[in-house]
Order: C-alpha cells, then sequence, then structure tokens
C-alpha cells in the first residue's frame, strides 16, 4: 500500500500542470502519525513533536503518548523510509512523499506547510536528500512540535502570521511572496542600465 501511494503521488505529479506544489495534509491523527515518522528517521523525542496546545488536557498528552509509544514498540524493526513510512505514515503522507520525489527532480518548488508534510519531506530527504533544496517552508499554525520538525530541516516559516488555521492556508498566503520573489530575480534590471 505505500509503494502504491507513493506512485500515485508520482503519477499526480506528472500530470499536474506547473513549476509549484504546495504539500499539506489534513485529517485526524496526520499530525500523530507525522510525529511518529519524524521521531523515526530523525531521533527527534516525540513528545516534543506531539507538544499539546494551550488549553489541551495533561491527561490528553498522556494518553495520545502511551498510544504512540505502543506504536513505536509496536514497529520497532522499522528503520528503512520506505518500511517506517509503510509503519507510520497515512496515504496522504505517501502520496506526498511521491509528489515530492517527483518535483525535485524536475527542479520545481514544493511549498512545505505543516506536520504531515513534514513527514512527508522527512521520507523523501532521506530516500533523495537534495529534495529538500527544492522547499520552502510554510506554517497554517502555532505548534511547538512544528517548530522542531521544522529545525530538523534548519528551516524557518516564509511567513509567521500568528495565525490558528489549517495545514495549506499558510502556503497558499505564502505563494504571493514567492511569486514576487521570482519577479525579482528574473524581471529586475541590474546596474545602472534600468532595463524594460
Amino acid at each position: 500500500q505505500a509503494q502504491a501511494a507513493l506512485r500515485a503521488g508520482m503519477e499526480i505529479a506528472e500530470a499536474l500542470p506547473g513549476n509549484a506544489m504546495a504539500c499539506a495534509g489534513i485529517g485526524v491523527g496526520s499530525h500523530e502519525s507525522a510525529a511518529l515518522v519524524i521521531a523515526r528517521l530523525s531521533g527527534a523525542d516525540l513528545p516534543t513533536l506531539v507538544a499539546p496546545r494551550e488549553g489541551s488536557a495533561p491527561e490528553r498528552l498522556e494518553h495520545l503518548l502511551t498510544v504512540l509509544h505502543g506504536a513505536q514498540t509496536r514497529h520497532k524493526d522499522a528503520i528503512d523510509p520506505l518500511a517506517v513510512l509503510a509503519a507510520f505514515g497515512g496515504f496522504e503522507m505517501a502520496m506526498m512523499v511521491g509528489l515530492m520525489l517527483t518535483k525535485a527532480s524536475k527542479r520545481q518548488l514544493l511549498l512545505i506547510d505543516g506536520m504531515p508534510a513534514c513527514g512527508a519531506l522527512m521520507v523523501a530527504s532521506r530516500m533523495a536528500p537534495a529534495v529538500t533544496d527544492y522547499c520552502v517552508y510554510c506554517r497554517s499554525h502555532r505548534h511547538e512540535g512544528l517548530d522542531k520538525a521544522l529545525g530538523l530541516f534548519q528551516a524557518s516559516a516564509l511567513l509567521d502570521l500568528g495565525m490558528e488555521s489549517i495545514d495549506g492556508t499558510g502556503a497558499t498566503l505564502a505563494w504571493p511572496l514567492v511569486r514576487s520573489a521570482a519577479a525579482l530575480l528574473t524581471e529586475v534590471a541590474e546596474g545602472e542600465d534600468p532595463g524594460p
């Protein structure tokens, strides 16, 4: 299933026009699934990746960590990136991995927004390290776990607007800034000649 989802993501990336793609995953459990993938592949501390949002009950975090540690124990032998993806990732994460690998192989831009996208990028970067050369990082909400995940890529978000929105919103808002940066690189004349 992981390989099939990876291929499906590659096929989608091949079929879509354009030279940039925003990657974000939403859904129940996608954040926790991404935290498991990131923790296993990077050695990061799982509790820091699933740090609760403000106002969350401490007993909820304790229960969540018990469940996640159980999953880690059950799949203790999963070390290879694809095996980790199969053990902990969701279909959306696997499809993003395929998409990221294909877009990066074409030297196209990836806007990475949120924990599931960071989890997919962690897998993709273990398979092809150059993938991260084509990434711009975005965020749609505040979360300490996302801060930790971005730190693993030695990155910070292009925009940090203090929003509390669903993943993908930050990438959408960052897009005009990315286009403006591209225009500055390609359309602004250098030197004394004002150009067109």
